[in-house]
């Protein structure tokens, strides 16, 4: 009985988990979109499809800047259910993002629970304004060495 409650348990929570994250996805997708008329789902099968005006656009038809806004969502949204850690890396995460997108992504990432740290590596200034640090790094075109140009 129990080794049967458990195997049938497993999907279950599964589906659980993954609708949970899936709605807490498409909260911060809304707010980096700036609007409540697009719905974002990560499915059971872990596919991103994002609904705008009644239809589904699965994640490859999704414009540039909709693919960075739906794949962060469902990132911040893992890293701040499941991830026990506190820390977060964000790599270029305003890549595709309009400057309204950028200040909302900014705004988003303010209001996250559950994180210590958060490191990002951008080309733009965008959180510059609201981080404790900045390393401003500049490479030399003709010796391709990097240099520190402001540390803090």
């Amino acid at each position: 009985w129990v080794r049967d409650s458990i195997q049938q348990a497993g999907p279950r929570t599964r589906e659980l988990i993954t609708r949970r994250i899936s709605e807490r996805a498409n909260k911060i997708y809304q707010n980096l979109r700036g609007t409540k008329s697009e719905r974002l789902e990560w499915d059971k099968t872990y596919n991103i499809v994002v609904t705008v005006s009644g239809q589904k656009k699965p994640f490859g038809q999704l414009s540039g800047g909709e693919k960075m806004a739906s794949a962060l969502s469902v990132r911040l949204a893992l890293l701040e259910s499941l991830a026990s850690v506190g820390v977060a890396f964000l790599d270029e995460p305003t890549a595709n993002l309009d400057d309204e997108k950028k200040r909302n992504l900014v705004n988003e990432l303010q209001s996250l629970e559950g994180f210590d740290q958060l490191t990002v590596v951008s080309h733009d200034d965008t959180f510059e304004s609201v981080t404790e640090r900045a390393v401003v790094l500049e490479k030399d075109s003709t010796t391709e060495e990097t240099r520190v140009v402001t540390d803090g």
